[in-house]
């Protein structure tokens, strides 16, 4: 924008002679404005651009590519992803706006100056040859496209085309977005989508029925309807087969771990499993409210542990804090646990 201004004042010179102050303004409010979005998230949240720099751009830095690689790539990426046919509208009027701008400054003759064109070429260029985005460039630099689609339809114009000119650009512009579509080779985050599931609404027949209630901001958003529990008198060598039945109360937008404890009479941890509900299958961002999530679990139950009375106790916890979520009801509850009733581990 400032190239593009400064082009329009060589075009009228008389504006910047007689009005030079008010210029001088201009320039340090256009200055202001695009440092005071970073000024005002540095006071706020205490992180200035250049961090935020750094770590979006962590990644791209470390591939270790030199700056050569990316003087080029940079023009490929943005205009393979602008449009070829854009692209190659986009040159013409370029090379008609620098050939127009030569004889200007060649022989002061009266050739009309584009502005717009030239701001946007040159800046694009400075962005390049500077180096101080070495990565890909297709999305981080997004916001010039309307500038380089408005350069483009100035090239159409220039080539008086007409409507057939419009509908052959649009038609190669959609058959490239087809072919991108069709092969283009993307890079994933290495994350794998959860399983396809079915979403069961109905209540089932459940062998231990409890009431206790889950709560996300205040709001109960969680219920364990009960579980079931087999075998109901295990022995030393037995795997304890045990599932939950949850209820989504309201939609979730943070996914919870649910932990499961097998205490001993000491109070000694004997069993424990943390993992997102349903075998990390069924991460709560998933739940839609009202269904019924039954969510298994089992502890193998070592051949040399002692006879006599143990505990099962569950809950919710961010994975991110450890936090566990508060709990409310009429089950046994505490330290934000549901205690379940006490299971008579036998001789063998």
């Amino acid at each position: 924008m400032g190239l593009f201004a400064l082009f329009w004042l060589i075009a009228h010179p008389d504006r910047y002679r007689r009005h030079w102050r008010e210029l001088i303004v201009e320039c340090f409010v256009f200055l202001a404005g695009l440092a005071s979005c970073w000024i005002v998230y540095q006071v706020a949240f205490g992180i200035g651009f250049l961090d935020i720099w750094r770590v979006s751009m962590s990644y791209h830095l470390g591939l270790d590519r030199s700056y050569w690689t990316w003087l080029f790539y940079h023009l490929y990426d943005f205009f393979v992803f602008l449009g070829i046919p854009l692209t190659l509208l986009l040159l013409i009027v370029s090379a008609r706006a620098m050939r127009n701008l030569l004889r200007l400054v060649a022989c002061r003759s009266h050739h009309t100056i584009d502005a717009l064109t030239l701001g946007f070429v040159l800046g694009l260029l400075i962005l390049d040859i500077s180096g101080v985005n070495q990565g890909e460039v297709a999305r981080v630099w997004a916001f010039l496209t309307p500038f380089a689609t408005l350069v483009a339809a100035h090239g159409l114009a220039r080539l008086r085309l007409g409507r057939r000119g419009f509908a052959l650009v649009a038609f190669l512009l959609a058959l490239q977005l087809l072919t991108f579509n069709t092969f283009l080779r993307v890079i994933t985050t290495g994350l794998t989508d959860p399983l396809p599931r079915a979403h069961a609404f109905k209540r089932p027949d459940i062998t231990h029925s409890l009431d206790a209630r889950f709560s996300v901001d205040g709001t109960d958003t969680i219920a364990l309807l009960g579980y079931d529990l087999e075998p109901e008198s295990p022995v030393p060598g037995d795997t304890l087969h045990l599932t939950l039945y949850w209820q989504a109360l309201k939609p979730m937008t943070q996914s919870y771990t649910v932990f499961t404890h097998l205490v001993g009479p000491d109070a000694q941890l004997i069993g424990q499993q943390d993992n997102m509900p349903l075998r990390d299958a069924a991460p709560t961002t998933c739940w839609l409210p009202g269904e019924v999530i039954a969510d298994p679990y089992e502890f193998l139950i070592d051949s040399q542990t002692s006879p006599g009375n143990y505990v099962l106790a569950t809950g919710f916890y961010s994975w991110s804090t450890g936090e566990r979520l508060p709990i409310s009801g009429d089950a046994v509850i505490a330290d934000n646990c549901v205690t379940l009733p006490r299971i008579l581990i036998g001789e063998r």
